[in-house]
């Protein structure tokens, strides 16, 4: 393991050097363009040395500055963003609560004026028991069993859903 990132680091080093050599270019007398590490014999050629940019200390740690507050802004951003996405969470839940509030009211008033109808009804049932119903535009009176059953029936849904009301 060792020997082969001795070996690694080698040939990086070599390659490095390679590509920071300089590099000769030339014409032959045929028109040709020739490029190559190593000078021609015959011709003379233009050299082209690498440019080497090093960055100096100061340079360096300006960069470095910018770089870190330039993510800075960026984090207040993502933060500001937040804030107004969780705002307009906040705004929607908000209205969502009060619609449901609001159907919650009406709902209750609807079912208060069911309960009072039942209680009515029951209240009749219990007190004329030769009760009259209108049956396919035939009126009739109710059986005992009959009134038994409604009387029953409606004792179970009142106290089934207007124990609040």
């Amino acid at each position: 393991m060792k020997y082969t990132i001795l070996l690694i680091s080698s040939l990086l080093v070599l390659s490095f050097s390679a590509i920071a050599q300089s590099t000769y270019r030339w014409v032959d007398s045929n028109g040709q363009v020739h490029y190559s590490s190593k000078p021609p014999a015959v011709v003379e050629a233009n050299v082209k040395k690498p440019e080497a940019k090093e960055e100096t200390t100061a340079s360096l740690a300006a960069r470095l500055r910018a770089e870190e507050k330039a993510k800075q802004e960026n984090q207040k951003e993502q933060v500001k963003d937040n804030q107004v996405d969780k705002k307009e969470v906040d705004d929607k839940q908000a209205a969502y609560n009060q619609a449901a509030q609001e159907k919650a009211a009406q709902d209750g008033a609807q079912l208060k004026v069911v309960c009072e109808s039942m209680r009515k009804d029951l209240a009749t049932y219990t007190n004329y028991p030769r009760a009259k119903v209108n049956v396919d535009g035939v009126v009739r009176r109710l059986t005992s069993e009959e009134l038994s059953t409604k009387i029953n029936d409606l004792q179970s849904k009142i106290k089934e859903n207007c124990q609040d009301y």
